[in-house]
């Protein structure tokens, strides 16, 4: 998958309009403890990539970019 589509699949799940990779999600309100839960389930079952639960937190899902970078850091094999 590349990255580009991946942003565009979370984008889709959040419900954002705003193509804006760098907006801050927790601060705008979009992201909180419950809609990261949902999205951890939409990443690992939709999209059938890894998420290290332990390393979840606020600094790596601030912004679509630093999921994604999340992300890559796990499925190194399935995200270019």
């Amino acid at each position: 998958m590349k990255c580009s589509d991946l942003k565009k699949e979370i984008r889709k799940q959040l419900k954002l309009k705003n193509e804006n990779n760098e907006m801050d999600l927790i601060t705008h309100n979009i992201l909180d403890s419950l809609n990261i839960v949902t999205l951890v389930s939409f990443i690992e079952k939709k999209l059938k990539l890894k998420c290290d639960l332990y390393k979840i937190d606020n600094e790596n899902f601030s912004s679509i970019n630093k999921i994604v970078l999340f992300l890559k850091k796990y499925n190194k094999k399935k995200i270019k």
